[in-house]
């Protein structure tokens, strides 16, 4: 539970900053994607 909550912080936190920093969006969803199977 502890560990789900740290992923969820983690991901709300990639999520705004890369709302501030927008370079494509295609290419921060793959990031984002690649991010969350390695802490799977």
């Amino acid at each position: 539970m502890n560990q789900m909550n740290l992923t969820l912080l983690l991901s709300l936190l990639l999520l705004l900053v890369l709302a501030y920093s927008l370079p494509t969006v295609d290419s921060l969803a793959s990031k984002i994607l690649a991010i969350i199977d390695r802490i799977k």
